[in-house]
C-alpha cells in the first residue's frame, strides 16, 4: 500500500445544526485529527493517529470482498471510493463528514453520491469485517444506479433502491446468505404472527427481512438470480417492472408467496421450542410499565433486586426494582442529560454489582471516551473512573468486591483490563491483537473467564509489529480462563464455529452456562 499524507484539521468543539441531531445530542468534537491515507487498487483509506493498522487491514478486506460483490452482482466498479476509518466509535461520533448524530447502534455509514464510507473499529475483527463488507456494497449499489455524483443520478432517471432492498442485499452478500442472528429474528417473526409484506418493511426489520428475501431467491431460484434481479432493477428503474421480468409474476403475488414460504419454512419450529411463558415468569412487564425497552439485567448478591437498562419517557437509564414486586422500580440515572453521564452502552452493557449490593458498576460516554460509573444504588450517586480508553465494555465487579474487570479498545485491540481499588491501579491483562470480550469472574476471584477469537493462540505474543489479522479468520468465538497470577490463558471450549455469549458460573463452580447458537 502507498502511504500519503493529507492534513486535514477538524475545528476543537464546533457545534452542528441540531434540526440534524436527536434531541440533546449536540455534535461535539474533543480531538484534533490529522489525516493520512493508503491507496490500495479501488480504494483510499484514511486514517488518524494510531490507526494505520486498521487502515490496511480495511483495504486488504476491502479488496478481497470487492471481488465477491462484483462476482455476486455481475457487475464491475467504475470509480474509486474512499473509505475513512476511526479507531473508536466514540472518535466516529466526531466526524463531519456525516451532519447527524451516530448512536452507538450504527457501525457505518456510506454516501449516497460522493460514495465516501465512513466505519469505526469497535474492537471485534469479525464485526468489523462485515461493517467493510455491508458498507462497500452500498458503496457499489452507489457507483451501479447513481454513477458516483447527482448529476448522474439524474441522468440515469433518479430512481433509488427501496431501503429494505438495499440493506438487505448488503447483509446477504456479507454474510454470504443467512446467518444465526437473522435466522432466529425471522423466526420470531413468523412464529408471532408478526412477518409484514415486503412493501411494508421498515426500521431494523429491513435489514433481517430484506437479507432473508435475498437468501429465499438463491435458494428457490439460485445465485445467479440475485445479481440478475439487481440488474434487471437497473434496467427498469421500476421495482414491480423488475419483478415481472424476474421472476414472471408481480412485485405483490411475489410478496404474498414470499410470506407464506417463510412461514412454511419457520412454523415446525413450533413443535421444537417451548414458549418462554411456559417455563419463566416475566419480570418486567413492558406493557404494565408502559415503556419500550428493558434489558441487561443483573441480580443484586442478596437476590432481592434486580438493576437493569430501561426507557423513560424514551430516555435510556438504569433502573432497580424488588424481583418480588414490580411496581416500585425506581429510576437511577438516566443519559442524555448529563455531561458526563451521555450515553449508556447499551449493546453490551454489562451491569453489575459490588459485593455488598450497594453499588452498580456500568460504562457510558464521558465526553470523547468512554468511563465507568460507580452509581449508589439508593440514591443515584455516582463516581466517575476515567483511563483514557476509547471505549469500554461489560464492566463487572469481583465477587470480592476489590477489582473490577472490562473489556476496552485501544487503536487496533481490545483486551480484558482489571482496576484495584487497593492499587488504584488499572491493567491489561490480555495485551495482544485478538478480540478478548464479555469478561466473567472466577468466584474466588482469582481469574476471569473470557470470549475470545483467538483460537490456540495463548502466549499474548501477537501484535501490530508481527502478525496480520487481514490472513487471519477471525470469525472464531471460545471461552477462555486467564489466572490473574500467572497471567496465563487456559482455552476452555473448543467450538469455534459457534458463537458464545453471557457466561455464568455455578455457585459449586463445577459448572459453567454460556449463550450458544450451536443449534442453529
Amino acid at each position: 500500500m502507498k502511504l500519503k499524507y493529507l492534513v486535514l484539521v477538524i475545528v476543537f468543539l464546533t457545534f452542528y445544526n441540531l434540526s440534524y441531531s436527536q434531541f440533546g445530542k449536540n455534535k461535539v468534537q474533543y480531538e484534533k485529527f490529522e489525516w493520512k491515507f493508503i491507496e490500495s487498487k479501488h480504494f483510499d483509506v484514511y486514517f488518524h493517529k494510531g490507526g494505520e493498522y486498521l487502515a490496511n487491514y480495511t483495504a486488504f478486506e476491502a479488496e478481497k470482498a470487492l471481488l465477491k460483490i462484483q462476482n455476486g452482482l455481475n457487475y464491475k466498479l467504475n470509480t474509486r471510493i474512499s473509505i475513512v476509518v476511526f479507531n473508536s466509535h466514540n472518535q466516529f461520533q466526531q466526524n463531519n463528514i456525516i451532519s447527524s448524530f451516530l448512536s452507538e447502534g450504527i457501525g457505518g455509514v456510506t454516501q449516497l453520491y460522493k460514495n465516501n464510507i465512513v466505519i469505526p473499529f469497535q474492537g471485534d475483527y469479525e464485526q468489523f469485517y462485515h461493517v467493510i463488507f455491508h458498507e462497500l456494497v452500498h458503496g457499489v449499489l452507489n457507483d451501479m444506479f447513481h454513477g458516483g455524483t447527482l448529476q448522474s443520478s439524474m441522468s440515469n432517471g433518479g430512481f433509488f433502491i427501496p431501503s429494505w432492498l438495499n440493506e438487505g442485499l448488503s447483509e446477504y452478500l456479507s454474510y454470504e446468505g443467512m446467518d444465526a442472528h437473522t435466522d432466529m429474528f425471522m423466526r420470531d417473526m413468523a412464529v408471532s404472527e408478526n412477518l409484514m409484506p415486503l412493501n411494508r418493511l421498515d426500521g431494523y426489520t429491513q435489514y433481517r427481512a430484506g437479507q432473508t428475501f435475498y437468501w429465499y431467491v438463491a435458494d428457490k431460484y439460485g445465485k445467479e438470480k440475485v445479481g440478475d434481479f439487481i440488474n434487471r432493477l437497473k434496467i427498469h428503474k421500476n421495482v414491480n417492472a423488475a419483478f415481472e421480468s424476474t421472476f414472471k409474476m408481480s412485485f405483490e403475488d411475489f410478496s404474498e408467496k414470499w410470506q407464506k414460504d417463510v412461514k412454511k419454512y419457520f412454523l415446525p419450529d413450533l413443535d421444537l421450542f417451548k414458549d418462554v411463558d411456559d417455563y419463566a415468569v416475566p419480570v418486567a412487564k413492558r406493557k404494565k410499565m408502559k415503556n419500550f425497552y428493558n434489558s441487561a439485567p443483573a441480580i443484586s448478591p442478596d437476590g432481592e433486586k434486580m438493576a437493569f437498562i430501561s426507557d423513560n419517557a424514551g430516555v435510556l437509564g438504569i433502573s432497580v426494582m424488588k424481583i418480588d414486586d414490580n411496581k416500585s422500580i425506581k429510576n437511577l440515572i438516566s443519559s442524555f442529560r448529563k455531561q458526563d453521564f451521555e450515553d449508556l452502552n447499551i449493546l453490551s452493557p454489562g451491569i453489575s454489582w459490588n459485593d455488598k449490593g450497594t453499588k452498580i458498576a456500568i460504562s457510558a460516554k464521558a465526553g470523547g471516551e468512554d468511563a465507568i460509573f460507580l452509581v449508589d444504588a439508593e440514591s443515584g450517586d455516582y463516581d466517575k473512573l476515567v483511563f483514557g480508553l476509547k471505549s469500554i465494555e461489560s464492566v463487572q465487579w469481583s465477587p470480592d468486591g476489590t477489582m473490577l474487570a472490562f473489556s476496552a479498545q485501544s487503536d487496533e485491540k481490545s483486551d480484558i483490563y482489571i482496576y484495584s481499588f487497593v492499587k488504584k491501579k488499572i491493567e491489561n491483562i490480555t495485551n495482544d491483537l485478538f478480540s478478548d470480550l464479555r469478561p466473567t469472574w472466577s468466584l474466588d476471584s482469582k481469574s476471569i473467564y473470557f470470549i475470545s477469537d483467538r483460537t490456540d493462540n495463548l502466549l499474548m505474543d501477537k501484535n501490530k509489529s508481527n502478525f496480520k489479522m487481514w490472513n487471519y479468520n477471525p470469525d472464531n468465538s471460545d471461552i477462555y480462563n486467564i489466572s490473574l497470577n500467572e497471567k496465563k490463558i487456559k482455552r476452555i471450549t473448543f467450538d469455534p464455529e459457534n458463537k458464545k455469549s453471557s457466561i455464568s458460573v455455578s455457585i459449586d463452580a463445577d459448572k459453567m452456562l454460556f449463550v450458544s447458537d450451536k443449534n442453529g
